[in-house]
């Protein structure tokens, strides 16, 4: 099968006027039901417009749609701009021959975005909920897509080839504000870390809003947003109560499936000569029904001490995380600059306990692999535990690493399986071992061997098999 060139956009400009250049043939595409990734008609909820969500049709897209300022807190009951709501609810189905096949030694393919859904803003995420669906960020809104196969030969000129729409489930991809509701009706300001309990609700990290809100994806709830904790405009460090904590740009999220999540903060830290960096904190909040429901503890790091120093709680120091992963039994998995840390949530002794496991300072030599801290990242970003309990890292300068994390002499040994360090910019989808990615911020272990990455410079959704 052949492989394709895509020549990444020089700026976000010209990123613009090519997805434009591509809208005419999607809505052609959306008219004839012939999207790679179709979505038609499946009942959820109670079927009502809002709550079911919409397909985001990337014909009438507004170029530079920008927030409704008079939105602020308040959700709007009308269709979004640039948002097609369905009559009934999509059918999101696969349908996507071209993506069949794969290649020996593993493949990269495109999943969604870039040539199917001109995303606004660069996707944030992804969370995958273990069965069918990936969930991710739209900067204002949340979206899914069905895990469907990839596109491994992709023509630019040729429409057929598009990848379909995305459901928007709650949000707007247009509007930004902070008002709780159902579905479309709800309001975010700005989506960045997302997990999901394994049950019932995924958990949003709003960061510019300063809270943690929560969709309700049980069948029939209508995708209804609530706010957990936080409060808007009044960012803090405060432990306590839902009434009483506050949080301060939320960024990573993690659940460990059972009770807990936890929210990976930043806090701006002057750095002196009119610097600034970020802090991070590690926070818990109680998400068990009952009279600790949303009661927020800080676990680790100090919001007013930047760096990257081990420790016990308080006396360890983080930079600002950009992912969490947590095991589900002991150990929540940090990616923090340059090096991922390890932090002990059961309760005892070392509760709080912060270790770094793997990477380092940089050295100026880009991504390098091997074991513990020998090991360098170039930017660690978004991180996903699988099944077997390896841990895989986007490298926000082009590639995807996974981390070995049993037990014995192999622990902590980093190796690339997607992407080359140093070659970042086209990306190339096909064979790994030509296989490109631009700048991937977000991963999500989808089953043995495979990912979906977020690739935020060309706004696309990569699907990676055979690691």
């Amino acid at each position: 099968m052949a492989t394709t060139l895509l020549t990444r956009p020089r700026d976000s400009r010209s990123l613009r006027r090519e997805v434009r250049s591509w809208w005419l043939g999607a809505l052609l595409i959306a008219v004839s039901g012939a999207w790679a990734c179709n979505h038609a008609a499946q009942p959820s909820g109670d079927g009502a417009a809002s709550d079911a969500g919409s397909v985001v049709d990337s014909a009438v897209l507004t170029e530079d749609a920008g927030p409704d300022a008079g939105d602020a807190g308040e959700a709007d009951a009308g269709t979004d701009a640039g948002m097609d709501a369905d009559a009934g609810a999509p059918d999101e189905s696969c349908h996507n021959p071209a993506g069949a096949g794969s290649f020996d030694g593993g493949t990269l393919s495109l999943m969604a975005g870039l040539m199917g859904h001109a995303f606004n803003d660069p996707p944030a995420g992804p969370v995958f909920d273990g069965a069918r669906f990936v969930y991710f960020g739209c900067t204002t809104a949340i979206c899914r897509v069905p895990l469907c196969p990839g596109l491994m030969a992709i023509d630019p000129n040729q429409p057929s080839q598009l990848v379909g729409p995305a459901l928007v489930l709650a949000g707007s991809e247009t509007r930004q504000g902070a008002a709780d509701g159902a579905g479309t009706a709800a309001r975010f300001t700005s989506v960045n870390g997302l997990a999901y309990d394994g049950s019932r609700y995924l958990y949003v990290a709003d960061r510019s809003n300063h809270n943690l809100r929560r969709i309700d994806l049980q069948e029939g709830a209508g995708f209804q947003v609530t706010t957990v904790v936080g409060v808007v405009a009044e960012p803090g460090t405060i432990d306590g109560s839902a009434a009483s904590a506050r949080l301060s740009e939320p960024m990573a999220l993690a659940h460990d499936g059972h009770r807990y999540l936890y929210v990976g903060e930043w806090s701006e830290v002057s750095l002196g000569n009119g610097t600034f960096g970020y802090a991070g904190t590690i926070r818990r909040v109680d998400t068990q029904p009952g009279p600790t429901f949303a009661t927020v503890v800080t676990v680790a790091g100090n919001p007013s001490q930047i760096g990257s120093v081990d420790g016990i709680g308080a006396a360890a120091r983080l930079y600002g995380p950009m992912g969490l992963a947590h095991d589900g039994s002991q150990f929540l998995y940090v990616s923090a600059g340059r090096s991922i840390r390890r932090v002990d949530t059961a309760a005892g002794g070392s509760w709080g306990a912060v270790t770094t496991i793997v990477g380092g300072p940089s050295d100026g030599t880009g991504s390098v692999d091997g074991v513990g801290t020998a090991a360098r990242f170039s930017n660690a970003a978004g991180i996903s535990l699988d099944a077997l309990g390896r841990l895989y890292v986007a490298d926000s300068e082009g590639t995807v690493h996974r981390v070995d994390l049993t037990p014995g002499p192999a622990y902590g040994a980093m190796t690339t399986v997607v992407g080359v360090s140093g070659q970042q910019g086209d990306f190339i989808v096909g064979p790994l071992s030509t296989a490109l990615l631009n700048r991937p911020q977000g991963v999500a272990a989808v089953g043995a061997g495979s990912v979906v990455v977020c690739d935020t410079y060309v706004r696309s959704l990569f699907r990676a098999d055979g690691l």
